[in-house]
């Protein structure tokens, strides 16, 4: 299927090999790590500071970060974080600018922080805050984008405020960061 994808990557698509792409398919290839064409490590070089700070404490919690191509993703899918394989995946197609590729690293970081918080081997992602402590903002943004489903709009509100929140992220992975080093050590 690599090979496949691959060559698909390299060509324009036909609506018949275009089902392929855009799917939970392709997605999977890529966590799988069996699609790899077009998909590369974000690297620190010429990073903003709090970039760098976000791809540090992830590196440091084992938490690996990579840009791909458009393809791999299902349609307005931005980025994704695989708890269970602690990998985020962020959708090149997205990245226009430092701003952007900052907002969805906070964003995507914030569902580490989550994941932290539920103890990494929990199958599901936890609310960090009480629901009611949110600026009402992030909740109106988050049934925008995500709909009417109670946990995911208490998981997803938490990760858009950190998207626009300097900072926010950050405290969260190096409370995390402490917690790993303390179980550890």
């Amino acid at each position: 299927m690599n090979k496949l994808l691959s060559l698909l990557l390299l060509l324009p698509l036909p609506v018949s090999s275009s089902e392929l792409f855009h799917t939970s398919i392709s997605m999977a290839c890529m966590k799988e790590k069996e699609c790899t064409a077009g998909v590369v490590e974000v690297d620190l070089e010429g990073q903003e500071s709090e970039t760098r700070e976000i791809l540090n404490y992830l590196k440091e919690i084992g938490v690996e970060v990579y840009k791909a191509v458009p393809q791999y993703f299902k349609k307005e899918f931005r980025a994704v974080y695989y708890s269970d394989d602690k990998l985020i995946f962020i959708n090149a197609g997205y990245l226009y600018n430092k701003k952007d590729l900052l907002e969805v690293l906070r964003h995507e970081g914030w569902h580490v922080a989550q994941d932290c918080e539920a103890g990494f081997d929990s199958p599901e992602l936890v609310p960090i805050y009480e629901y009611s402590e949110v600026p009402q903002k992030f909740k109106d943004d988050a049934l925008m984008r995500y709909g009417f489903d109670p946990f995911v709009i208490k998981i997803e509100t938490e990760a858009i405020w950190a998207m626009y929140t300097p900072k926010m992220t950050i405290n969260e992975l190096e409370k995390c960061k402490k917690v790993i080093t303390y179980e550890q050590g």
